[in-house]
């Protein structure tokens, strides 16, 4: 049996509202009220009534009152409302329209007449909201796609004055979202998005387009800042049941009103591409050279199938360099593109682009296959042969079969593997995780090495060095082109990366003193216009081919030294002019390079370009400067009594800790036993703690005569030095003395210590305390006892020490986990972790020592360590 509906009568007149309400009861339950105050109260105890029949003139709240304040109301807002009239006039009526109203009813009141507009009125919204309901989206209640730009377009047309805005926005990185949490979360999570923007969008009109995209219409005005977005977004997100989520927003305001609809959200998301996948950068307005861009890449998208048919596209090979010895230790392919109507193209002008429409996997086979032939025909010509790195995208290692068609490809033409690269950047691994590890895993056993390009663009990138599949770093260029602030972060990574097996590239090398800092930091490799721009093949050639036959003489030369014999006199003196000839050739070379081969320090030229280039900038010498001289104590009397291995040995161990405590790119050695530190990164007190460091190192056998000094602006630097080598000099006679005192006492001098273990754990504590996250390894069995960790990790937790942290999680991994996450965090590593796979990314809440509960992202590696066994060596970030 279908329930009656319910109607609501306010009319003060006691009679009229009675007789009224009989009539009606035959059909509808009838509630009444003799005044509008009584109404509202009759409506909050009834809120579902179907209409309201509404007297205007009463005592205590009149019937204009109740229906403003009705319709401000969400609750009662849609009710429909037939007001009672008796002899209103046209402005009166005009009013409840304005009001709300939705029909009038005449006294003296006709049953019959009334029973009829209560039918219709309630048939009509029933059709309506029936309608309304088809309209939504059933997910989020916002209106579909197709209803929201015929309501927006009805809303802007009967507005003519007003001036609109249209924002579109998306979840960043949802993809992946989706795959971590699984379509019922996330469902829950774009239900709740769609609540939210439903309250906090009240006066305009808001819709979902299609999964994570979003849409909404408002008013536009001076107060739609970026900052303001962004509250806005903050506020829709803010309690969200998938936490940590972004909204990439973008803004088209004001709306052209000659274009449609449409259009005009195509142009809010079109903005979007603007900051999509760029961090701390989340709204962007629609600017007139968006829509020109898109018109542009149109027309590169049209051209681009005929472009590789017709080989538009060409090769360029940039070389890279060994950073010791100079030599050409391979090079990166670059594409170009001679488009017949932009020209030449760099490809960042294109390749954004193709990943996105997907052509990006055939041009990166033909890139690839061009190679091959290439290398073939070099093998064929006699022209020396370095290893190709080669650009893989995300796309081709999701493509089914990409990987394997390729190997083939590389099989045919009879490439060795280990003279192809694959270069991969860290947004490769945003998505997709298992499977393209998968991938790479496969190209690592068919002997292909596999580099990171761009190391250093992203947050994650250091826990990626211990997670990930990868044999070679390149540093991002951003590096480089700020080299001066970033050398103690540049330093780090290198250490931190030959730690764990990896070589080390630096593209972007421009200048010379790039070059230097580079190399006497440690990186292996050097790429950029320092030692070659991109060339065409042909122009590779020739470069490649000058630069090995330079070394093919030198080495001829040392061959002619080998395999002759002198015998006589003449024989012998020829020798010696040959081999002096050769070390004049070395030592220039060296000179030339700024290098001293012994340490890897820079060299006595190297210092001299330093303090020329440190008095010729305003810049430089306003900065302050701590100087040392360093001068290594009895060097000669090893290299009298020992020999001169030994002696090398001394060099290379005081050397070593000096390393250990200042930035190699600071350190000068100026000649034989002599070393000048120009320390600018420290402050004073800093300064002198690492000379305090410097000197505690010092052994009877092994110590130096340390001179020092702190300026506070790097001015008169020849004055100061003197007084510097002064204080050596001091320092040294006192070491003498000392030795002569000993000599006189009786006492023998020992053998010279040649073990630098010593070094390493102050090397392990300068490398993990660099670090941007925590650190720490912890055994993989048992009740997983951490056995190392850094400081990071320790003000992760807000603990005051290393003791405290150890105390709080009871010196275990499972006391750093979230109780709720453990048995999740254990599972999800056991499932992971396999023979064909020895890396794991898991993500687990902490709970700091104040109580705060935190959410973090932690990347692991499973290895086998001789003294701890079993043990994950880990890297974590907050996820904030």
């Amino acid at each position: 049996m279908e329930q009656k509906r319910s109607i609501l009568v306010i009319e003060d007149d006691k009679i009229s509202r009675t007789i009224l309400a009989n009539k009606l009861k035959e059909e509808y339950i009838v509630y009444q009220a003799e005044d509008g105050e009584e109404g509202l109260t009759m409506l909050r105890k009834h809120p579902t009534v179907s209409v309201i029949l509404l007297d205007i003139l009463m005592p205590v709240m009149d019937g204009y009152e109740f229906l403003h304040i009705i319709k401000q109301n969400d609750a009662y807002s849609l009710i429909p409302v037939i007001v009672i009239t008796g002899n209103f006039s046209e402005e009166e009526e005009l009013k409840c329209l304005e009001l709300g109203a939705n029909d009038f009813l005449s006294k003296p009141y006709n049953p019959a007449e009334a029973l009829v507009r209560i039918h219709n009125i309630i048939r009509l919204e029933e059709a309506s909201n029936a309608l309304q309901e088809m309209e939504k989206d059933e997910l989020t209640g916002l209106f579909t796609k197709q209803a929201f730009l015929r309501y927006a377009t009805e809303m802007v047309e009967q507005n003519p004055d007003t001036d609109f805005a249209i924002l579109g926005f998306n979840i960043e990185n949802f993809k992946a979202t989706n795959s971590q949490y699984g379509e019922r979360m996330c469902d829950e999570f774009l239900a709740y998005i769609g609540a939210k923007v439903r309250r906090v969008i009240k006066t305009g009109i808001s819709g979902r387009f299609s999964g994570d995209q979003f849409v909404v219409l408002f008013d536009n005005d001076e107060k739609n800042t970026i900052d303001r977005i962004e509250q806005i977004s903050r506020v829709v997100f803010q309690h969200a049941p998938i936490p940590h989520q972004v909204a990439k927003i973008g803004v088209y305001a004001p709306i052209d009103r000659n274009i449609e609809m449409a259009r005009c959200c195509d142009r809010a998301f079109l903005a979007i591409r603007e900051v999509k996948g760029v961090y701390h950068k989340n709204v962007a307005f629609y600017e007139e050279k968006m829509r020109e861009q898109m018109i542009n890449e149109q027309r590169i998208q049209d051209s681009m199938e005929k472009a590789l048919a017709e080989e538009q596209f060409m090769v360029y090979y940039q070389p890279k360099h060994e950073s010791i010895s100079g030599e050409i230790a391979g090079a990166e392919a670059l594409i170009r593109w001679n488009h017949p109507e932009f020209g030449f193209m760099q490809p960042n002008k294109f390749v954004p682009l193709f990943e996105r429409n997907g052509f990006i996997t055939e041009l990166d086979s033909f890139v690839l296959k061009r190679v091959c032939e290439d290398i073939q025909r070099w093998q064929e010509k006699g022209i020396p042969v370095v290893p190709i790195s080669v650009n893989v995208s995300r796309r081709d290692y999701l493509e089914e079969g990409w990987i394997d068609r390729q190997i083939e490809m590389i099989d045919n033409y009879g490439i060795n593997h280990s003279l192809i690269h694959m270069e991969v950047t860290e947004s490769l691994y945003a998505e997709n995780t298992g499977v393209i590890i998968e991938q790479i895993h496969k190209l690592q056993k068919n002997d292909f090495l596999i580099e990171m390009d761009d190391f250093g663009a992203g947050y994650s990138s250091l826990g990626m060095l211990a997670t990930f599949p990868l044999d070679v770093i390149k540093l991002d260029i951003s590096f480089v082109r700020s080299i001066e602030i970033n050398k103690v972060v540049i330093e780090n990574i290198i250490k931190l990366a030959h730690k764990m097996g990896f070589k080390t590239v630096a593209e972007g090398a421009e200048t010379e003193a790039q070059f230097h800092i580079l190399r006497n930091l440690g990186c292996d490799f050097i790429q950029g216009y320092y030692f070659s721009k991109p060339l065409s093949c042909d122009k590779y050639e020739k470069y490649v081919t000058e630069k090995m036959n330079l070394l093919e003489q030198v080495g001829d030369a040392l061959n002619r030294m080998e395999i002759s014999v002198p015998t006589t006199e003449l024989e012998k003196s020829r020798e010696n002019m040959r081999i002096n000839s050769l070390l004049s050739i070395i030592e220039s070379l060296e000179e030339a390079n700024f290098i001293d081969s012994l340490t890897g320090f820079q060299n006595r030229k190297a210092f001299y370009n330093s303090i020329q280039s440190i008095e010729n900038s305003p810049q430089l010498n306003s900065m302050p400067i701590g100087i040392a001289f360093v001068d290594i104590n009895g060097l000669k009397s090893v290299n009298d009594n020992f020999g001169h291995e030994a002696g090398d040995r001394l060099i290379v161990h005081i050397a070593g800790i000096l390393r250990s405590i200042f930035l190699t790119a600071d350190i000068f050695r100026v000649g034989g036993d002599e070393f000048i530190i120009l320390s600018r990164e420290s402050t004073e007190r800093e300064f002198y703690e690492k000379i305090r460091r410097v000197n505690s190192r010092w052994t009877e056998e092994e110590s130096a005569a340390v001179g020092f000094i702190w300026l506070m602006e790097a001015r008169n630097l020849e004055q100061h030095m003197v007084a510097v080598d002064k204080q050596m000099y001091k320092e040294k006679r006192k070491y003498y003395e000392q030795k002569f005192n000993d000599r006189r006492r009786g006492q023998r001098r020992g053998k010279i210590n040649e073990s630098m273990d010593a070094s390493l754990p102050s090397l392990f504590d300068d490398i993990a305390n660099a670090l941007p996250c925590g650190f720490f390894v912890y055994q993989a069995e048992g009740d997983e006892r951490l056995v190392l960790y850094n400081d990071e990790l320790v003000r992760l937790f807000g603990c005051s020490g290393p003791e405290d942290f150890h105390a709080y999680v009871n010196g275990s991994f499972r006391g750093m986990v979230h109780p709720d996450d453990l048995a999740m965090v254990e599972g999800n590593i056991s499932e992971q972790i396999n023979e064909e796979n020895d890396v794991d990314y898991v993500e687990y809440r902490i709970i700091t020592k104040d109580g705060t509960v935190k959410k973090v992202r932690d990347h692991g590696r499973f290895i086998h360590s001789e003294d701890y066994g079993n043990v994950f060596v880990v890297m974590v970030n907050e996820i904030k």
